[in-house]
């Protein structure tokens, strides 16, 4: 006599699939690593060889304790770099003075726009061409 079918639809997770401080640690030690370069999801993923799920489980809990943050590379928008707190985007990763938050910096383009402008008006009466 066979008794109900008592297995799970979900088998249940394997213990060695759990998230350890020792990832996160070696996450956020490769992060620190890029220093004001970055690093990408994905590669933080191809080089720590941690499955998805946990590298942006980890991800999560590394920016909830504000010891990493998100910036945006305006080389590629759609990708989200990471990089350690306590380093500023290099002007590479951020665009510099011509970017602000990932986009142009309209006014910073508009005035020297106006002083280039001005300066070639100088010197030009200045020459007496």
């Amino acid at each position: 006599m066979s008794g109900p079918d008592l297995s799970r639809k979900r088998p249940r997770p394997d213990p060695s699939s759990r998230p350890t401080t020792g990832e996160r640690d070696e996450i956020l030690e490769l992060i620190r690593s890029r220093a004001n370069r970055g690093i990408w999801s994905a590669d933080i993923k191809r080089e720590t060889n941690i499955p998805q799920a946990i590298v942006q489980n980890q991800i999560k809990m590394l920016l909830s304790t504000e010891l990493i943050k998100e910036v945006t590379d305006i080389r590629y928008k759609s990708r989200k770099v990471y990089m350690a707190a306590a380093f500023e985007p290099s002007d590479e990763i951020s665009g510099g003075t011509w970017f602000s938050g990932g986009s142009l910096n309209k006014e910073v383009i508009n005035d020297v726009r106006k002083r280039c402008k001005q300066q070639t008006r100088q010197n030009a009466q200045s020459c007496n061409c």
